[in-house]
């Protein structure tokens, strides 16, 4: 499996581990790519996303007042 499609699949575990159960992704960025096997969404679950996000990741919010950041991971830099 290539880097991205493990990135994909663990987006996707994360999602059933917050019981996002209508949410679904296909690509890293969450974007539908207009097919019919696309990633979707329910209205609940991204509410339900978001206040996780503000609960338990508030370093998310942080990085959106910005227009690009630099981010690390371990020894490495995206």
């Amino acid at each position: 499996m290539t880097i991205h499609l493990d990135f994909i699949e663990k987006m996707n575990q994360k999602a059933q581990s917050l019981g996002l159960k209508q949410m679904y992704f296909i690509n890293e960025d969450g974007l539908d790519e207009g097919n019919q096997n696309g990633g979707y969404a329910s209205a609940m679950d991204v509410a339900n996303l978001m206040k996780y996000i503000l609960t338990h990741r508030p370093e998310v919010i942080e990085a959106t007042k910005y227009d690009s950041i630099q981010v690390s991971s371990g020894t490495k830099s995206h």
